[in-house]
């Protein structure tokens, strides 16, 4: 059992201290590529997050356009309180915006992600 344990971290730190040399130059140690391994593993699996993430986003937000104005604004009253209607309507009117996408936009952006999926989920 001794000889299994003392075998595991030996080896460990063996591979941790070696070296790869080319022309008698130190290229990697077997540490660096297991690290830069784990960072590619991380950087892919935040990108699909952020895929996923944003693929969500936008079926929440071609549902929310089949709403009528009067359910989105509801909604806006409700999360964003009594002025913030209006405030969109002239920001998107100001900026010759589409004002319903634009209230859409507010609207997704201050939903909390339970919200978001039930509206994702909901069927009608």
């Amino acid at each position: 059992m001794l000889s299994a344990f003392f075998g595991v971290f030996g080896f460990e730190t063996i591979l941790k201290n070696t070296n790869i040399t080319m022309f008698d130059r130190g290229v990697l140690t077997i540490q660096t590529w297991i690290e830069k391994a784990l960072n590619a593993a991380a950087a892919a699996a935040i990108q699909k997050q952020e895929d996923t993430n944003e693929e969500e986003r936008s079926q929440l937000i071609t549902r929310l356009m089949k709403l009528s104005d009067q359910e989105i604004n509801t909604r806006i009253l409700h999360k964003l309180g009594t002025p913030a209607v209006p405030q969109l309507e002239q920001a998107a009117k100001a900026s010759s915006a589409d004002i319903k996408l634009y209230k859409v936009f507010q609207l997704v952006q201050v939903l909390t992600p339970s919200e978001s999926t039930a509206l994702r989920r909901n069927k009608g």
